[in-house]
This record gives structure tokens, sequence and C-alpha cells, in this order.
């Protein structure tokens, strides 16, 4: 529906844009959208003369909040005061006017001359200013559904409840969900702690000068642990961000930093990436330690602590990848709003199952196909060469042929692709010469992001920008670990996975570096190559066991899930589709898929005293004298095989952390179930 819409507007021109230079303008129209208004307003501005130097539209701000009344003479007039008292007088007094025979030249340029970008940026501060009383760059709402993740949030605080898990999928924005949860319950002192340094830039970007930073945190302060040495607090709210690893180094002999960590009273404590490590001793010793009202733990692949009953259920709030493409598919319906424009390059994540051909498998003997075998080295040399680049040739057809929904557009799917292996840096040197020497993947530039090798994803986006300036034919970026979490590479189409791991919150950390947004590209579907085909059906059908409940169950959450992502099995030469019912037999029908899930099923209610005191005095009557590995309560062995969790040998004076018998023996009964199992899998064998 076309209305009057006020409007402030930046464009350049190519020439323009060389000298850093921009046009501020202004403009009522009636349009369909605040766009169409500044361009119906530019295109008048056009004539013959600089035609031959077309726009290029920067920023429009809808600015009919603060100026349209209905009325045009009232409405122009708010208009013309913002523009020309507000707008020009400020960036002229900022020294980027550019000098003209006309005194109402519109045209500012960027003093640093670094980019156009600066001009917009300065001007939307501006019209911020006037709009909230503050200098900000952004002034965003919160979509929806993140909408809906504070108020849960909120509400469960207010309820008493002080400890809440969001399990958010990648880039649904837990950062800004985080601050508007401290906003609305009027936090003043928030600590950000994580085991990733590297996604400091996300939660500094939306604070005071950070690259968007945002209207509603303008009088907040952020304390980066590396760049400070104490917490001294110039503003009305503080955000502190701390690593783990920082705090486990100096636990023992605080810094005066870590001091004053210690001895805050926290409004708010947000737990980020919690998957890493949110079992540890370490991590138990440190909530024992802090002074927090509340604490809001977020990850995008929480599964185990799902799946150790830590939260109950109400106390989690779940939006998933299956979510997410439900909300891009309703958005998309009406293309032209926020949402849809924001989630139109949320590309949907497709599995390719590749069966490695019994020919290749039979090249490692009869004890079975692993990965790990298959790239096993000697002397930084493949111990069977042979096997290996018979698998990389079979591997080239998932680059020549892929799914036919994809053959449409091959090419951008293959040209830069990550390949997750086994976690051997020397075998993955060892690929890194091979593939150099392949008569198809020695076209492509191969990254070795393992070891001594490339260290920083800048360094990658350089050399993939470098490939596609030299018009080469593409990258391939090797990683056993490196970059599966926290990165962003636009350009990444497909993930080849090329190993045996089993952790779900890995695999889909991995997989899901393929759906950075790209809308240069139009980048709106991707695919992950698995070339260990059970594992992912025992991923993907565990998964959507955690998540399920009595009024949702596993077989509704699969239909769900096949309904926004499709997943192929190559076999007979082609790629046929799977259904739900195809995956849930694929599962049930493997005897090894029962292992990890045969020791769940423990009523814990049925672990009586009896049972705990024959547990605990186990150790105590038996003759032998020789110590051997027994369970601690995270099901984590001890003895001999036991990682040292102190860096001094000893923990913090005063700190022991608290054992529940009951959950101590809980688990032991877990552990033998699972080596009972484990035996009657042999059995099957």
């Amino acid at each position: 529906m076309k209305k009057y819409y006020c409007v402030v507007y930046w464009y350049t021109t190519k020439l323009n844009k060389n000298v850093h230079q921009v046009k501020n303008g202004s403009a009522r129209r009636i349009a369909s959208s605040a766009i169409e208004a500044a361009e119906i307003r530019i295109k008048e501005q056009v004539t013959a003369a600089n035609s031959a130097d077309p726009y290029i539209i920067l920023h429009v701000d809808d600015v009919s909040d603060i100026c349209e009344t209905g009325q045009k003479h009232l409405s122009l007039s708010k208009l013309r005061q913002l523009e020309q008292s507000v707008l020009h007088p400020k960036q002229k007094r900022l020294g980027m006017w550019v000098p003209s025979d006309n005194t109402a030249s519109e045209w500012f340029f960027d003093p640093k001359q670094e980019s156009v970008d600066n001009v917009v940026n300065i001007g939307k501060q501006i019209v911020n200013e006037v709009r909230h009383g503050v200098m900000a760059l952004e002034n965003f709402p919160a979509f929806p559904y993140q909408q809906s993740i504070v108020d849960w949030a909120v509400d469960k605080f207010k309820n008493g409840v002080d400890d809440i898990l969001v399990n958010a999928i990648m880039r649904a924005g837990k950062c800004f969900i985080t601050y508007e949860i401290a906003r609305k319950i009027k936090a003043k002192k928030i600590l950000i702690v994580t085991a990733k340094v590297s996604v400091n830039d996300s939660w500094a970007s939306l604070l005071p000068d950070g690259e968007e930073n945002h209207v509603n945190y303008a009088e907040w302060e952020y304390h980066n642990y590396k760049k400070i040495k104490r917490i001294t607090s110039t503003r009305n709210t503080d955000v502190v961000f701390v690593s783990l690893q920082f705090i486990n180094k100096h636990f023992d002999n605080p810094t005066p930093l870590l001091a004053d960590i210690f001895k805050t009273d926290w409004d708010l404590i947000a737990f980020d990436e919690q998957h890493y490590a949110t079992e540890t001793d370490n991590t138990q010793r440190l909530w024992d330690t802090l002074n927090f009202k509340r604490k809001v733990e977020l990850s995008g692949t929480p599964y185990k602590t799902v799946l150790s009953g830590r939260y109950e259920a109400d106390d989690i709030y779940n939006f998933d990848y299956v979510d997410e493409q439900l909300l891009r598919r309703q958005a998309l319906t009406t293309p032209n709003t926020v949402l849809a424009r924001a989630f139109k390059y949320r590309a949907d994540i497709n599995y390719a199952m590749v069966n490695i051909p019994d020919k290749i498998k039979a090249m490692l003997g009869e004890d079975g196909f692993t990965f790990p075998k298959l790239f096993a080295t000697e002397h930084n040399t493949f111990k069977n060469v042979i096997a290996v680049n018979e698998f990389l040739t079979f591997a080239v057809q998932t680059y020549k042929k892929p799914p036919t929904r994809f053959q449409p557009f091959a090419d951008m799917l293959s040209r830069h692709a990550l390949w997750v292996l086994p976690n051997d840096v020397s075998a993955i040197n060892a690929l890194e010469k091979m593939l150099k020497k392949h008569p198809f993947f020695s076209k492509r530039r191969i990254i070795n992001a393992s070891g001594n090798g490339v260290k920083d994803i800048q360094t990658v986006k350089n050399l993939i920008q470098r490939d596609t300036i030299e018009g080469g034919v593409g990258t391939i970026t090797l990683t056993c670990g490196r970059f599966l979490e926290g990165t962003s590479v636009p350009e990444w189409w497909s993930v080849h996975q090329m190993n045996n791991d089993k952790s779900a919150a890995d695999y889909f950390q991995g997989s899901f570096r393929c759906k950075t947004p790209n809308a240069k590209d139009h980048k709106e579907s991707v695919i992950v190559f698995d070339y260990a085909p059970e594992r992912f059906v025992s991923v993907v059908y565990q998964h959507c066991e955690r998540v399920s409940d009595p009024n949702k169950p596993v077989s509704n959450i699969i239909s769900q899930w096949l309904d926004v992502s499709e997943v192929y099995d190559y076999t007979g030469n082609q790629w046929n589709i799977m259904s739900g019912e195809d995956l849930s037999k694929r599962f049930l029908s493997d005897i090894n898929n029962y292992m990890d899930r045969v020791g769940q099923a423990v009523d814990p209610s049925g672990i009586d005293a009896n049972i705990i005191d024959l547990l605990s005095n186990k150790e105590k009557d038996s003759n032998q004298t020789s110590a051997t590995s027994q369970l601690n309560v995270n099901d984590i062995l001890t003895g001999s095989n036991k990682k040292r969790v102190f860096s001094s040998g000893t923990p913090a004076s005063g700190w022991k952390k608290p054992v529940d018998p009951a959950v101590a023996a809980e688990q032991q009964v877990r552990y033998a179930l699972k080596q009972i199992f484990k035996l009657i899998v042999v059995g099957w064998a």
C-alpha cells in the first residue's frame, strides 16, 4: 500500500565514491517503501549531464516517525528542519562539507579519506540523536522471535528462576538478545564468560565504539579483559568480557582484575558457547566462587547439557535450525520486509551421504573402514597411498556431480569448500601434498589450517579473495578443528565431513560453517557432503530425540527437519532423496546406535541407599591394591587417565566440589550398562 514517506537519504556515484563524497538529501513522496520514496527524488535530480555517472544509494532512513504528520506543510517543515538545521550544519562543523560556489550544496566527504560509509555512519548517528537523544549508529528493534526469547527470560527471572539456557542457532543474535534481557531487568553489572575468545568482537560490536553501536546501550561501557587491569566504571552500566582460560590460569593467585571480578555482585552472568566447558570442575568452581543474581547460558549446540538433565525442560528456550528455516519461509512470502531481507540468505543446509565404495574399504583390511585408518601416516607419508588416492578420485564426483537441484550452481558449490578431517596434523600435511599433485584437486589453492599452518581466519579470507581476483578455480581449506566455530566465511558453500567424530555439537558446528550469509553471490542453499553416513544418521536422529517431548515425538521432528532440508543418499551411481522413515529405519537397524542410548535408560529413583552403599564401598571391599580407573560425577575417567584440573596441582583454598552420592552412583550404573552393551555388540558381530 502506497503512502507518504518522509526520508533522508545518502547516495554517491562511481566517480564521487573514489574521492569519498556523498550527497545527503531529503524527500516526502508517495511510495510503497522508504527506499522507493528516496529513489523517486534522486531520479528527479539526475540530469542528462550526469547520467553517465549513475547514482549508488548507500542508505535511506525512514524519518516518518519524527516528521510525518499527515499534513503536507507541517511534515515538510519538520523534514527541512531535520535536514537543514541539524544534519547539514553538524556535518559542516565536523569539516565534512564539500566546498562549492553553491552554499546550499548537499555534498559531504569523509575527512579520514577512507570510505563513503563513514559519511553515512555519522549521518545515522545524528538522526538517532534527534530520535532517541543519544549519538549511536544503530536503532534496529528486536525481531519478533528475539523479543519472544527476551520476554521468556525476563518472565523466568521474575518468577524466581535464576539460571536458564538459551539454545539458539548461530546468528540468531545471542549478544543482542542477552543485552536486551539485561536492559529489561535493569542489570548494571554484566559479566560475559566464554571459552571462545574470538567471540569478543560480537559482544563489543553493539556497545559504544563498536561497529554496530546501538542506541539502547549508548550509556554502557565495555571492558575487555585483554585491555584492562582493573574494572573502573565511568558509565551507568558495565559489561565485562573475560575468558575461562584467563580465569583458570589466575584462579589460585588472582590478578587485580580477577579479584575485582570475584568481589563484584553481578546482576547477570552470560556464559557464551557454554557447550565447551559446561560440565568441567573448573567451571563449577567458578560458579561456586562468583556472586551473581541470575545466569543465562548460551549455545547453538548445547547437546550435552540438554542430555545431562541439569536444566528442566521449561528452563530451556529452543530456537533451532528448523525454527529459523520455517521463519525464513514465512518471511519470504512478503519479500520487501525487514525480516525477509534479513533472512533471505540464511541458507537452508542440505546433506549428501556419500557411501565409500567397497573397493576402497577392502584396501584397509577386514577390521573395518575408518578415516583415521585411511589417513594413517608413517614418517610423514600415508601408510596406504593407493587407498587415499582412490578415495580422492572417488571424491571428485561430489564436485562434478552434486544432487540435481544443485547442478545449476554447482560451480559456486564447489569453488570454495571446507574439508573436516580426523584429528591428525601429520595426516593433513600429507593430504595437502597429495592434493597439490592430484590431477583434479591440484587446480585449486590448498589452505592447510592445522598445526603450524594458517592460524588466522582473515588469512583464509584473503587467500580466497586473492584466488577470485586472479581468476582461480577455487580453494580447499583443510582442518581438524581450527575455524569450526565462531568463524564466518561467506564464500564457503559446502563442507566435506571426512571423519568419524560422533559429537553432535562438533558435527553441527563444523557443518554450519557453510551457512554464513552471502547476498552478493545469492547463496540460498548449501550442502554438507558426509562420507560417514551412519554417523550422520546417528547424530541427526539423536538430535531430534533430544528436542522431542510427548507432544512432539521424534517422527514429527524429523519430518519438520526434512521439510526444510533435503537428505541425499548416493547409491547406484545416483543421488536419492531420503524420507524420515528411511532415516529412522537406518538408525534403528544399527545396533551400535544403542550403545550411548542404553546408558540413559536409568531411573534415578531406583537408586536407593543400599545401592549407593554397595557402590561406594566397592573399593574398600576389594583385595586389589593397585589403583584402577573409576568414574567421577561427570562420567569422566579418573585415575591414570584423568586430566589434571588445576594448573598448580591443588584446588583453590577452601573450594571443594559438592558430590551427591546418588548422582555418583547413577553415573556408575550408566557406565556399567554401556560396558555390558559393548559386549553385546561384540557378540552380535
